[in-house]
This record gives C-alpha cells, structure tokens and sequence, in this order.
C-alpha cells in the first residue's frame, strides 16, 4: 500500500511536473505570437502614416500648382493688359508728336 502511494506521489509529481513544461512552453509560444502582432501592427502603423505622408505632400504640392497657375494666369492678364494700355498710350503719343510737328 506504501509502495502504491509512493508510486502515484511520483506519478503525480511527473504529470505536475509535464503540466509545468507545458505551460512554459505555451507561455513562450503566446509571447512569441504577441511579439510578432505588436512587430505587424507597428509595421501596419509605419506604413499607414507613410501613406498619409505621401498624400498630404502630393495634395500640398497639387494646391501649390494651383496657387502657382493662378499666379500665371494674372500674371499674363496684368501683362496683356499694360500691353493694351502701352498701345493705346503708344497712338496718343505719335498723335500728340505729330500734332506738334504740324
């Protein structure tokens, strides 16, 4: 009966020693596998904020085109429109020279 108990104490001590192991091993298994969630998810994040980056620069830069050509366009209409005064300006002074030539 001695025997018996001491064989299912040893018994016992090897299935909680088995258990131990076991949990360990999970324990290191969820680790590693939470490790590597939180490596794709800061990936994940990196490249989220890389994409918005690029998207902010290119409508930064599509906002800055069109400041630019609207800059151009009134640029060009001031210009026709001192070349259309300049030519007016222009027959009113030959007019006014001759005039006094005469």
């Amino acid at each position: 009966m001695v025997q018996e108990t001491i064989q299912a104490v040893k018994e016992a001590e090897q299935k909680a020693d088995e258990m131990i192991r076991n949990a360990s091993e999970q324990g290191r298994v969820l680790v590693e596998e939470a490790k590597l969630k939180a490596e794709a998810k800061k990936n994940e994040t990196k490249k989220a904020v890389k994409e918005r980056e690029q998207k902010a620069e290119s409508d930064f830069v599509k906002e800055g085109e069109q400041i630019l050509n609207k800059a151009l366009e009134e640029a060009k209409q001031e210009a026709i429109s001192l070349q259309e005064t300049a030519k007016k300006r222009t027959k009113e002074a030959v007019s006014m020279i001759i005039s006094e030539l005469v």
